[in-house]
């Protein structure tokens, strides 16, 4: 069940990283494929937990103004990504299959829930989360 909420996690994780790649890349241009996995593999854990902090931080207010998609997006990915740690790196942690289940449930509506926003809210969100806000 650990391995399972840890998989939810990063089934979140790479859905993430795919938008940011073809958002970025996308399919045309010569040296397309080193660029697009490039850009798929720049996608930092830290910085998007940072990004999805729904809750507080710098980028909350931000947050607010996407659609709910996202925000929903983003703050299960937070939580997947706590959670996920815990099942990770906790000797102690222990959980049960109903709340596995829930993490599951929890990692598909992250996912429908960003697919189904709109494109050009999708870009702005990647565009957070790949790049540091200046003033």
């Amino acid at each position: 069940m650990r391995r399972a909420i840890s998989s939810s996690y990063y089934a979140v994780f790479h859905c993430l990283a795919f938008h940011c790649a073809e958002t970025v890349i996308g399919e045309n241009g010569r040296n397309a494929r080193r660029a697009w996995r490039q850009t798929y593999r720049s996608v930092d854990h830290a910085r998007a937990k940072q990004v999805c902090n729904t809750k507080d931080g710098k980028y909350r207010a931000i947050l607010e103004r996407f659609p709910s998609g996202i925000q929903s997006f983003a703050e299960h990915f937070r939580n997947l990504q706590v959670v996920r740690h815990a099942a990770d790196y906790d000797p102690h942690f222990v959980t049960i299959l109903s709340a596995t289940k829930i993490w599951i449930d929890a990692a598909e509506s992250a996912i429908a829930d960003f697919e189904a926003t709109d494109p050009s809210d999708r870009r702005a969100f990647v565009a957070l989360v790949l790049f540091p806000l200046r003033d």
